[in-house]
């Protein structure tokens, strides 16, 4: 496997390095120039180097001149495309129609269509950093941190296309670009390219037409009869991060049908010594984001979009003082459109790294402290958030990579002894602090005041605000006493 990809990266041509070209200064909202244009290229664009070519064309980065009169000026990419090179015209204005539409950090963004007798020119955001198919080829293979942060990146604009109901279709190494060249081990933004198989999809929706690179391919895409919907963009993106880990390809063939066949029948192995040096979260990471696994676990109440994954371990000391970064919930879990009921899950609502909320994730206060029954915990919120079936804490049901959900019969029996069991125990519980709360509430029920300030005021200081006697201290000496007498 590791051959082939050394073969792949023989292939590819090293974009030739460029100056400063990545300047964001804008003399106005390019997104509004989004659209197919009638006039010349020459006339808005002044072509300067070439950055990389492919099967269908050349892009070259070139200079709008019609940013003069700013200070800084603006970059393109320009990507040139012969009309012969291609069956038909249509496809390639059909992929900046979808283009034009999209709006993400991670996705490279198309801003004009020009046409003349020869060629399609398609006005883009530059990347100069070439693929990440070519960044393999240089170093084989991403640490673990920098894995995370390139597939944080790239699940978050497949979630964005989700969300907009499109289905990218061809996510693989050749089609992540990074904005900038990595330079010294540094990672920066990503940007999803070629846009020439994303289709649009209606949700709840199968789609019966098969389309993609056979190594990224899900398995549905090739078992008849062919019906998928925008969970394929997640087995591809396992297969990604299955690469930038390991630097080999998941499944390999010597003919594109074997290859196939191992995609269609065989499970996804982790055994070969590359991923001895891999941490567990590593493995977990490229198994959860899609290889294999339908993330069927949701929680109720939200589109299902793809989960950011990071599995970095902070240091002992970057947790003191801060809040737990996962949290015990019960959940409403459900697969489709099939109601699971209320289930234990770990979840992870912070970055383990910077402590901050999670995207989907809204948190308030989170943790004990003094409240009106001393069990105040504040609140947490989710909103499109999705983890992966692993996370399910329960004992008596499973739920398989199909999502196929079973349970055992006594499974309610023991809920609902766990749960009575549960709430003797905070009662008890409760019942012990408001004890507590006795001796100072009889101390002080019937004696409002007590003492003289001492400078010469005949009237006694006031040791317990009655407002608040009657709104926390009687309640509580209720409570307690019908807990223990």
């Amino acid at each position: 496997m590791g051959a082939a990809l050394a073969a792949a990266c023989a292939r590819v041509e090293q974009p030739a390095a460029t100056g400063d070209q990545t300047e964001s200064l804008q003399a106005f909202d390019r997104a509004l120039l989004a659209q197919v244009k009638k006039g010349k290229l020459e006339d808005n664009y002044e072509m300067l180097e070439e950055l990389g070519s492919g099967s269908f064309g050349v892009v070259s980065r070139a200079r709008d001149i019609r940013t003069k009169a700013v200070s800084m000026a603006t970059y393109v990419a320009v990507k040139t495309i012969p009309k012969k090179k291609i069956s038909d015209p249509k496809t390639v204005k059909d992929e900046f129609n979808v283009l034009r539409q999209l709006d993400h950090a991670h996705i490279c963004k198309a801003y004009e269509c020009y046409e003349d007798r020869r060629h399609i020119y398609l006005v883009m955001d530059i990347c100069a950093g070439g693929t990440l198919l070519e960044s393999l080829c240089v170093q084989q293979r991403f640490p673990e941190p920098d894995a995370a942060k390139i597939m944080r990146q790239t699940l978050s604009a497949l979630s964005y296309l989700h969300q907009a109901n499109f289905i990218f279709r061809d996510l693989k190494t050749e089609n992540i670009m990074f904005a900038k060249p990595v330079q010294d081990g540094e990672v920066g933004n990503i940007k999803l390219i070629d846009f020439g198989l994303c289709c649009p999809f209606r949700p709840g929706a199968k789609i019966t037409r098969a389309a993609g690179t056979p190594y990224s391919v899900a398995p549905e895409l090739v078992t008849a009869p062919v019906q998928y919907d925008q969970r394929c963009d997640s087995w591809s993106a396992g297969v990604v991060m299955f690469i930038i880990l390991s630097g080999q390809y998941p499944f390999s063939g010597k003919t594109k049908e074997e290859l196939l066949h191992k995609i269609r029948k065989e499970p996804v192995s982790f055994k070969s010594a590359r991923w001895k040096k891999i941490t567990k979260e590593g493995t977990d990471g490229a198994d959860l984001v899609g290889l294999g696994s339908e993330w069927p676990c949701l929680y109720k109440g939200g589109q299902c979009i793809l989960a950011q994954i990071s599995y970095n371990r902070p240091p002992v000391d970057a947790t003191a003082g801060e809040p737990a970064p996962s949290q015990n919930r019960l959940l409403n879990g459900s697969v489709g459109s099939e109601d699971l009921g209320i289930h234990n899950f770990m979840v992870q609502i912070r970055d383990l790294q910077t402590h901050e909320p999670l995207p989907g994730v809204q948190v308030g206060d989170i943790g004990p402290k003094i409240g009106y029954n001393n069990q105040d915990n504040g609140f947490c919120r989710f909103s499109h958030v999705r983890i992966p079936r692993t996370n399910m804490a329960m004992r008596h049901a499973t739920l398989d990579r199909r999502g196929q959900y079973s349970s055992r019969k006594e499974r309610r029996a023991a809920s609902y002894s766990a749960m009575t069991k549960v709430r003797v125990e905070i009662a008890m519980g409760s019942g012990h602090v408001l004890s507590k709360a006795c001796a100072i509430a009889i101390r002080y029920s019937a004696v409002r005041h007590q003492g003289f300030t001492g400078n010469g005021d005949s009237s006694e200081m006031c040791v317990l605000d009655y407002t608040m006697q009657q709104q926390r201290v009687l309640p509580l000496l209720a409570t307690a006493y019908a807990f223990h007498f």
